[in-house]
């Protein structure tokens, strides 16, 4: 006869029996278990899954996935199966494979960097077996997001899609891997045209030289126009026919100057547009160049009366006094229109260069002779 303290530490220390589980939801997946074929029945309860939403079917999925050896697949069902309605012991089943599934694979953490908003799909697929991938759903918002997985150790093919971008990795889970990064890309810049840099070149060239060459006029009709009325009385300015003739000379010299530089300023400014990458950018960007230069050429025809008066002023005396006005309105009017007529004309080649290129395969270079157009029409 055994004794009563005896019996009850036998009881004690004897190991809990684990529950069976409940019947699997298809006679075709429990022939196929028992035939030793658990990944066929895996497929048939996945299947069964899909059609039905059982989750007694995807906890038999689970189950059939670990006894194929597949345990991240056993390890996803199963807890999303405990996340589900289930009877309470095929929830202790499920519970007790999960922890061994766990426990026979390695958590991967997968890091995405996001920076749109809409849904995105993780895929993850074992290489070299016949599971389906493991698929997961995710509606991020931007930012950085972490996600731990369980994976078996092996090779694996992750996936992550978004729209239109999707981006790979291979990974060898081991215990060298612990982390895999994806980085979604940020909007795709858009190149420039091919026409851009030969225009901006030839304009920021040209202009150059014709404000280099503005302020050299410019300032040889100053030094003219200041050495004649430094040899003239302050009275009678026009004293003699050559005299004012040359003080005349130097005020056209100086207005050409200041033409030309304003030509040049207009043309390198114009130029600039070629820096906008979107294409209406650059339109609206010369469209208001155009417009200014015009309003700039209707303002220098305005003070056209600066050339009137300065006419006037040649053909009568006048002190240097009187003819500073004159001579300075003059200057600004030139300054002015070669300003707009520079603008203008930079503008009005950017744009018909840009909206050729859009309907015919238009290129632009510079040559040895300038700015040269090739194209197919």
């Amino acid at each position: 006869m055994i004794p009563a303290f005896l019996l009850l530490s036998m009881a004690v220390t004897a190991p809990i029996p684990r529950a069976d589980p409940p019947p699997p939801p298809s006679v075709a997946g429990a022939l196929l278990l028992e035939e030793g074929d658990p990944a066929a029945a895996a497929g048939i309860f996945e299947a069964l899954w899909i059609a039905e939403q059982d989750p007694i079917a995807l906890v038999h999925a689970g189950l059939s996935r670990a006894q194929a050896g597949d345990a991240a697949h056993a390890a996803a069902y199963l807890t999303e199966a405990l996340a589900l309605e289930l009877p309470p012991r095929l929830a202790e089943v499920a519970r007790t494979a999960l922890a061994d599934a766990r426990g026979e694979t390695r958590l991967i953490t997968i890091t995405m960097h996001l920076r749109g908003a809409g849904p995105a799909e993780l895929t993850l697929t074992r290489a070299g077996r016949p599971a389906p991938s493991l698929r997961f759903q995710l509606t991020p918002p931007p930012g950085e997001h972490v996600l731990p997985i369980a994976l078996d150790p092996g090779p694996w093919l992750v996936e992550l899609r978004r729209g239109a971008w999707i981006a790979t990795r291979e990974a060898d889970v081991g215990p060298d891997l612990r982390d895999l990064a994806f980085a979604e890309p940020g909007p795709a810049s858009r190149p420039p045209p091919p026409y851009a840099r030969p225009l901006r070149l030839a304009g920021l060239i040209t202009g150059g030289s014709l404000v280099a060459l503005g302020a050299g006029l410019l300032g040889a009709g100053e030094h003219r126009i200041r050495q004649n009325f430094a040899a003239l009385d302050n009275i009678n300015t026009c004293s003699s026919t050559s005299r004012c003739a040359q003080s005349f000379d130097g005020a056209v010299w100086r207005a050409a100057g200041a033409g030309l530089l304003g030509a040049g300023l207009g043309v390198a400014t114009g130029a600039l547009g070629t820096f906008f990458r979107k294409s209406r950018a650059r339109r609206i960007a010369w469209s208001v160049d155009i417009a200014v230069g015009g309003a700039l050429v209707g303002a220098s025809f305005f003070g056209g009366l600066a050339g009137a008066a300065f006419n006037r002023a040649g053909q009568h005396p006048a002190s240097p006094d009187a003819l500073t006005a004159p001579l300075a309105r003059h200057t600004a009017a030139a300054a002015l229109l070669g300003l707009g007529l520079g603008l203008a004309t930079s503008a009005t080649l950017g744009l018909v260069l840009d909206r050729v290129d859009t309907r015919a395969r238009l290129r632009a270079h510079l040559g040895p002779t300038g700015l040269a157009l090739s194209g197919q029409f």
